[in-house]
């Protein structure tokens, strides 16, 4: 319905959720990942962590239950 994406009934337009792996990174299955999210390489994100509109650098860890948003990491950090 083009008056959707154009925003003609008064409701904002549609957004791309969009979420960025790098190789070799683990992510939970748990994990909640909300907003735009950028995870570098060899990352670990544990179980039961939310991450909102987060770019983590490559090599970082964030352990079980973390919630961090609007964060960077830079690399080899680790949270938790």
């Amino acid at each position: 319905n083009r008056d959707i994406l154009d925003a003609t009934n008064g409701d904002p337009p549609l957004a791309l959720i969009v979420h960025t792996l790098g190789e070799d990174t683990m992510l939970a299955s748990s994990a909640l990942l909300d907003g735009h999210n950028v995870i570098g390489n060899d990352c670990f994100v544990a179980e039961n962590v939310t991450l909102s509109d987060c770019i983590l650098w490559d090599g970082c860890r964030i352990e079980a239950g973390a919630m961090l948003g609007e964060a960077i990491l830079g690399r080899g950090v680790v949270v938790g």
